[in-house]
């Protein structure tokens, strides 16, 4: 979609559907802890969309502090000050932000000195192939540590093993993402299943 110009437009639209969620489903944002968006290196960019967004929280009061914006590490890279602007603007409206495939820049880390981020989400190029060792779990570890030491949450992708996860729990990783977890599905159906499973019989 990026490459042909509709990164933005898809990300308007994933944004308005989250809020009009939350909105039509007013009990439901205290039970979900936190909902991430990814946003395109096209929405980082321009300003309308910094714009558009601001505008859409505003309508919809009390999402913003359910919402996390993930932006790519490549993107971030690529446009560093767009980045921190926006950046910036949704977290003093209360949003998270987590850079997403974290690692997939290791030529240098200095841009974390600038970037205020709340999530390091470790590219899961990293991640999938640690129940076979190597050196993947050192760079692991190490990332983990950085995370840390940057009083930042460390979340780990493409998990879909409990050995996997094992291993993730062994070098402080306690946060992540995979079939693992759960499979994709509507977040309707999501949502519902996770009332389903708080207010059921214990």
């Amino acid at each position: 979609m990026e490459r042909y110009g509709q990164g933005m437009a898809v990300d308007r639209f994933v944004l308005m559907a989250v809020c009009r969620h939350f909105s039509r489903n007013p009990g439901r944002p205290t039970s979900v802890e936190l909902c991430h968006v990814n946003v395109s290196a096209q929405s980082v960019a321009d300003p309308a969309f910094l714009e558009y967004a601001g505008a859409l929280l505003d309508r919809h009061p009390g999402v913003a502090a359910r919402l996390c914006f993930e932006i790519t590490e490549t993107a971030v890279i690529a446009n560093l000050d767009d980045a921190c602007r926006f950046i910036e603007a949704m977290r003093v409206r209360g949003c998270r932000i987590a850079l997403d495939d974290f690692g997939s820049g290791l030529s240098s880390f200095a841009y974390l000195k600038r970037l205020p981020v709340d999530i390091l989400k470790i590219d899961g190029a990293f991640v999938r192939d640690l129940a076979h060792g190597g050196s993947d779990l050192a760079l692991v570890r190490s990332m983990s540590q950085m995370g840390q030491a940057l009083g930042k949450v460390t979340i780990a992708e493409w998990v879909e093993s409990e050995g996997v996860m094992a291993q993730l729990r062994e070098v402080g990783i306690g946060c992540v993402q995979g079939y693992a977890v759960h499979v994709p599905c509507p977040l309707d159906e999501l949502v519902g299943a996770w009332d389903s499973a708080c207010t059921g019989p214990v």
